[in-house]
């Protein structure tokens, strides 16, 4: 499991509600190219998603390490399955942030 913290910057009546808005957005959700929310933690003002963990760490990290040599037959079907999973979003009425 990973778990993100959600931001707490500004009102806090509209951080509430951006983050019940998020947590409701993403329940339920299943597609093999976005990360499934497994539950969500209120502690305090504090909101914690817990989300299925990626034993590859962050993509943005992977292909920013220089260590990685990924052939380009393997980066293409990467930003085709990144993309399949914006779709998804999209297709659910949510533009990815």
């Amino acid at each position: 499991m990973a778990v993100k913290r959600l931001e707490q910057q500004g009102d806090l009546e509209e951080i509430n509600l951006y983050n019940a808005r998020e947590v409701f957005n993403l329940q339920g959700m299943r597609h093999p190219n976005v990360v499934n929310m497994l539950g969500v933690c209120k502690e305090e003002d504090d909101v914690y998603i817990v989300m299925e963990w990626m034993n590859k760490g962050n993509l943005l990290k992977y292909l920013r390490n220089r260590e990685h040599v990924i052939p380009w037959r393997r980066r293409v079907r990467m930003g085709r399955d990144v993309a399949r999973g914006i779709a998804y979003l999209h297709s659910q009425g949510l533009i990815h942030r």
